[in-house]
């Protein structure tokens, strides 16, 4: 019934279908990149002009009837004029994908939580309809309770897992870097003979404040170097202040004690583009836990600092804190009087954000070779995948507690990494919900790029959701009914 609804089987219909997409039903959705790219639109695709040049041989044979004295022949039935989905655009704006809008727009729909142009315009190439209701396929939105993954239904998938805060909390996500080296520090590698906690060395010493405050002040003053204080769960570099004295560390102002936060030590010999500093935001996606698997995203973004950088002031008793030096946050440095944007999607080595891309052709113009330049990502690549192993238990315990359908379950996330002088990555923090709106051409490009691979990999594909709703009810997922069971008890 649906295929006769659709008109799947409608030759007419599958002419404008590409024939690589579709097999007999509808499959997994493709996302096109056409809306934030050079690609040409569907009104300069080769399909467009073939329906306007059968337009317009309609048009003239009714001129040449009409001359005849002939009555012209009648217009073609108007096919149903179907609901415009909610991010609906003009027809002289769609992409050339738009050829599958009306087909897929009855099967398949999306939800989004907060405003998200890009995650829009991706659903909304693919032929998927922005829905209000709570039986989208797809939902996209910030992180919710835990209570409410037990009402993911067996054919949504969203864009969280429960626990990753564990992964989001500056002071978890250290506790289990600590934790795994502690585990590690027994065990050695079979063939070196050297322990294996030393390869958990991608973090900077910290110190958790105020628990460990008396720790940190002895490792101040043994030291030469200055430290950085941040607190645990903000982000965009709110509260993060450089520490060269210790007078510095924030604190509560009616007892006067140390706030809550952390202090690390600071990586004074970072590596420098046009002699600022500089880190990279690499996206990975999670798409299960069980087992663990990660995705990481060739591409990224490289941001820097508009001031350039001074050694002299990261060393300890320093009274120079220059925040546009020592913090490479865009949200900081798109306030400084220096900072240069990106203009053009062509250009990825100008202003104070470029791409990984031109990071790597830059290191190659430095002398690295192609080796070295791979080398560096694969150790990017472990640095990403000993984080996530770190919290891996954690983020377990939530799923299959939490979740009837862990499966069903995905997350982006933003990884901040700086590269030393060496060329050492280093572990800044991980981000649940990175920033995909697009502040420059080329982080439109970049960003655009990634969400529409995410959405392509995850396969949405159209299901009879009454049918696998009755199906879900029947059957009794074992997982629904321990969740509902630990909710009795506890």
């Amino acid at each position: 019934q649906e295929e006769k609804r659709t008109g799947w089987r409608d030759p007419a219909v599958r002419k404008l279908l590409n024939p690589s997409l579709f097999a007999g039903r509808p499959p997994s959705v493709v996302y096109h990149n056409d809306w934030a790219t050079g690609v040409p639109s569907f009104d300069e695709s080769p399909l467009h002009e073939e329906l306007a040049a059968a337009k317009r041989a309609q048009e003239e044979a009714e001129g040449a009837a009409t001359e005849e004295g002939e009555a012209p022949a009648p217009p073609p039935a108007k096919p149903a004029k179907l609901r415009r989905p909610l991010s609906a655009k003009p027809a002289g704006d769609r992409p050339r994908s738009t050829q599958l809008w009306n087909y897929h727009k009855r099967l398949l729909t999306f939800k989004v939580g907060y405003k998200t142009t890009m995650v829009r315009k991706s659903h909304w190439c693919a032929g998927i309809t922005e829905t209000r209701g709570s039986n989208a396929n797809s939902y996209w939105g910030m992180a919710f309770p835990r209570s409410s993954y037990a009402r993911v239904k067996p054919f949504q998938r969203v864009n969280h897992f429960p626990g990753t805060f564990s992964l989001g909390r500056k002071d978890r996500l250290v506790r289990g870097v600590q934790k795994m080296r502690r585990r590690l520090q027994s065990m050695t590698d079979s063939d070196t003979g050297e322990r294996l906690s030393k390869q958990v060395d991608f973090m900077p010493e910290t110190y958790m404040l105020p628990k460990e405050y008396s720790a940190f002040k002895a490792a101040f003053k043994a030291g030469s170097g200055a430290w950085i204080w941040k607190p645990n769960a903000c982000a965009r570099g709110i509260g993060i202040r450089l520490i060269t004295k210790l007078d510095q560390i924030p604190r509560k102002k009616d007892t006067d004690e140390v706030k809550q936060g952390q202090v690390q030590k600071y990586i004074a010999n970072p590596l420098l583009l046009n002699g600022a500093k500089c880190d990279l935001r690499i996206y990975v996606v999670a798409t299960c836990y069980n087992p663990l698997r990660l995705y990481i995203y060739p591409e990224g973004l490289v941001r820097i600092s508009t001031k350039k950088y001074n050694a002299k002031s990261a060393k300890k008793g320093s009274s120079q804190r220059a925040r546009f030096m020592h913090l490479t946050n865009y949200s900081v440095n798109k306030h400084s009087r220096s900072f240069v944007p990106n203009q053009s999607a062509d250009e990825q080595n100008v202003g104070n954000k470029w791409s990984l891309t031109a990071l790597w052709q830059h290191l190659r113009e430095r002398g690295l070779s192609e080796h070295d330049v791979a080398t560096v990502w694969t150790r990017i690549g472990a640095v990403v995948r000993k984080a996530f192993i770190a919290a891996d238990g954690t983020i377990n315990n939530f799923l299959w507690s939490c979740c009837p359908y862990p499966n069903n379950c995905y997350e982006l996330f933003g990884v901040d990494i700086l590269l030393d002088a060496n060329l050492k990555p280093w572990l800044l923090e991980v981000n649940t919900s990175p920033d995909t709106s697009p502040s420059s051409p080329m982080d439109k490009r970049i960003k655009s790029s990634m969400l529409t691979s995410l959405f392509t990999m995850l396969r949405f594909s159209v299901v009879d959701k009454k049918a696998a709703l009755k199906a879900a009810e029947e059957e009794g997922d074992v997982r629904a009914q321990q969740v509902s069971r630990r909710k009795l008890a506890g």
